[in-house]
């Protein structure tokens, strides 16, 4: 699941929680097994970036209407990387069991060394921080 507006009920006014009832959606449909987070977040790239993915082969025919969403706004809440522990708080807040959102934003790729690695799922000192298992002072990232 990515938070790009488009895919979103509110395009660019979406918020987490439009993203969040966009991954209960597809939750309800495939089944927490099968769905996972990918952020496809594009911070520092311009509209040249976005016009190219949103074409066939980067070059191709446009594979949706890309007159509007050159510069997408992600949804407030998650509009960076820095923001992302906000959905895990988020899917706390809305009373998801720890397994699903261990499942959902990937726990076991995450802390593989080869995994997703350097995303930040949770702060620590949070009531997130036990999905993450962290020991980490209150505040930080982990």
């Amino acid at each position: 699941m990515t938070p790009f507006p488009w895919f979103l009920a509110n395009g660019n006014d979406s918020t987490l929680e439009d993203y969040l009832d966009a991954i209960d959606y597809v939750v309800a449909i495939a089944g927490e097994n099968n769905v996972g987070i990918g952020t496809d977040f594009m911070e520092g790239h311009g509209p040249e970036f976005v016009e190219w993915i949103m074409r066939d082969k980067g070059y191709g025919r446009p594979l949706v209407d890309i007159s509007d969403i050159l510069q997408p706004t992600f949804p407030k809440g998650i509009a960076t990387i820095r923001e992302f522990p906000h959905v895990t708080e988020a899917m706390v807040s809305r009373g998801w069991p720890a397994a699903r959102i261990e499942k959902i934003i990937g726990k076991l790729a995450s802390s593989s060394p080869r995994g997703v690695g350097r995303l930040k799922f949770c702060v620590a000192g949070s009531s997130a921080a036990a999905i993450c298992g962290t020991t980490a002072s209150s505040g930080e990232a982990v």
